[in-house]
């Protein structure tokens, strides 16, 4: 299986090479002397860090940087609203006597309606990016994925400086007031 993998590796290098030199010697995918040649998976990225003598290239990498961007998408509370709420009273009367009755009636009677709360919700986007370079003995010292990682990291880095983080707003709302709202409705308060 192992020489399987370093076969695919191999492959993938060569291929990638070769892509390279028929750009002219850009660089491959990102076009500059000075970025990346080869396009590889995390765990062929591992690989090439744990056993570089077994890849086409011999050479570890270096100036190892990771980014992670973490983008976050939540519902925060709005100004709250009013509703109406509908009211309604009825009195039934009834007479009798020992000889005699009267026929019970029902009559509405005028009542005030009530307000209630509404809730109004809008979307945030929550967003930020952190890099930190890496040696080889950090990478193949990181337990799972990239994306692992990236979460794990950009989680500390967020409860530790709440500033980093960029909001906006994305127009997204959830409005449980409605058009028929005291105050004017889903566009109250705005």
């Amino acid at each position: 299986m192992k020489a399987q993998f370093n076969l695919f590796l191999s492959l993938a290098l060569v291929l990638s090479a070769t892509s390279a030199f028929a750009d002219g010697g850009k660089g491959g995918d990102k076009g500059g002397d000075n970025g990346p040649s080869f396009t590889l998976t995390w765990d062929q990225f591992k690989a090439q860090c744990q056993d570089p003598a077994h890849s086409p290239i011999q050479h570890a990498p270096e100036n190892i940087v990771v980014q992670c961007t973490d983008v976050r998408h939540d519902y925060v509370a709005q100004n709250s609203g009013n509703i109406p709420l509908a009211a309604s009273r009825m009195v039934t009367t009834a007479v009798s006597s020992n000889k005699f009755y009267v026929r019970a009636e029902s009559d509405a009677i005028d009542t005030q309606a009530s307000t209630g709360q509404c809730l109004r919700y809008k979307e945030i986007e929550e967003s930020f990016t952190i890099e930190k370079s890496l040696s080889c003995a950090d990478v193949l010292g990181i337990k799972g994925d990239i994306k692992d990682y990236c979460a794990s990291s950009t989680e500390l880095v967020k409860g530790a400086n709440p500033k980093i983080v960029n909001v906006k707003e994305t127009g997204a709302v959830i409005d449980t007031c409605g058009a028929d709202a005291l105050g004017g409705g889903k566009g109250a308060g705005k």
